[in-house]
This record gives structure tokens, C-alpha cells and sequence, in this order.
């Protein structure tokens, strides 16, 4: 990160030069990187739960136009997922994570960060009901380690260390931490798509010549 600009700043641009240069004007490009790219403005003015329900929103956009998108006679067409009686159905972001899995050999890296990006965009997106569950057996967990912890005259370095855990793993907010991984984790995870559909379209130029 440099010192005249901010973190969604930087990778802002680190995303757009990519864009620019290995991949071009693709339709989940288009699609994907508005989303995206809010998600660096939101984090710059520390809105971290706005940060988290974009990055979901842009995985979730760039799977459905990668999974429902086909290359055919070098023309891009979405088939859109339909019910039995041929009416457009909803895809949830879960059927999306299992069926991209499927299609693209994520390392498993990406895979923890694909799930770590729902969470946390499920958590803004539903606050109120998912905070209260959460703060509830957070607060049971707290309890029980302390007592855990109290058993065996801990140290003031023992006490700081489960406090950092217990703040890591509380599901009950996005820390600032968790949103600046969030923006980095989405940025790579969307550049394995594209690369993925540069691809798939130079196969369908292929076929078609």
C-alpha cells in the first residue's frame, strides 16, 4: 500500500490494471466489478459491513454469469436457470459456491475465503437476527473459557491471547481486519474466474474457426 492512497484504493487500481491488461471487456467483467469496486470505496470509508455484503454480491454475480454463461460461435449467451414450468428461478449463493467448486479448481485457499466472504456477507445482509443468535453463544463461549482459563492461574500474556481468539472467531461483526481480507480474498478469487473465461473464449474462437 502506498502512502498517498488507501487500502480499497490500491486494490482498486491493482484490479483495474489487471482488467486492463490480461483480461478485457468481458460480460462478467462488466457485471462483476461494479459490485466490486464499491467494495473498495465502502472499506476506504470504513464501512465494513458494507465492504462484506459487496464482495459477496460480487462472487455471487461473477459465479452466476460464469456458471449460467456459455461461448458459442464466439458470442456470449445466459441461459437463465429456470423452475419445471419454464419460469426464472432464484439461485441462493450456496447452490452457486457448491456448483463453481464443480466447475473451476480453486486451491483450497480460495475455497476458505469463497466460505469466510459468505459468512460475513450473510451477517451484514441479515444483522439484526444473525448478531443476536451469535452475541448469544459468543457470550456462552466467553464464559466457559474464562472459566477454563481461570483454572490455571493464567498469565496476563494467557488472558491477551484468548481475548484475541475470542474476538477472532466472534461472528457478530466484521472487524476492519476481516474486511480488508475479505476485498484482497474477493479480488484474487475473481481473477482466477476471468483468467478462466479468457479461456473458455479462446476455446469457442477456436471451435468456431
Amino acid at each position: 500500500m502506498s502512502a498517498l492512497t488507501s487500502p480499497g484504493a490500491d486494490i482498486r487500481n491493482v484490479f483495474r490494471r489487471f482488467v486492463a491488461t490480461e483480461i478485457g471487456e468481458l460480460l462478467i467483467v462488466y457485471y462483476a466489478r461494479v459490485p466490486f469496486e464499491e467494495a473498495t470505496h465502502a472499506i476506504d470509508a470504513r464501512v465494513y459491513f458494507g465492504t462484506a455484503v459487496l464482495c459477496r454480491s460480487s462472487l455471487e454475480t461473477a459465479f452466476f454469469v460464469f456458471l449460467f454463461g456459455r461461448w458459442e460461435s464466439g458470442r456470449f449467451f445466459i441461459d437463465y436457470p429456470r423452475t419445471k414450468t419454464g419460469k426464472k428461478r432464484r439461485v441462493s449463493f450456496e447452490e452457486l459456491r457448491k456448483e463453481i467448486m464443480k466447475a473451476i479448481n480453486f486451491p483450497q485457499s480460495a475455497l476458505d475465503a469463497i466460505r469466510r466472504i459468505q459468512e460475513h456477507g450473510n451477517l451484514s445482509a441479515h444483522f439484526g437476527a444473525l448478531r443476536i443468535e451469535g452475541t448469544q453463544g459468543w457470550e456462552q463461549e466467553v464464559l466457559r473459557e474464562n472459566a477454563r482459563l481461570l483454572q490455571n492461574n493464567p498469565t496476563p500474556e494467557k488472558w491477551r491471547q484468548l481475548n484475541e481468539r475470542l474476538q477472532r472467531d466472534a461472528k457478530i461483526w466484521v472487524t476492519p481486519t476481516q474486511a480488508l481480507a475479505d476485498l484482497r480474498e474477493t479480488a484474487g478469487i475473481l481473477s482466477i474466474l476471468f483468467r478462466e473465461s479468457v479461456r473458455r473464449q479462446a476455446t469457442s474462437m477456436i471451435l468456431l474457426s
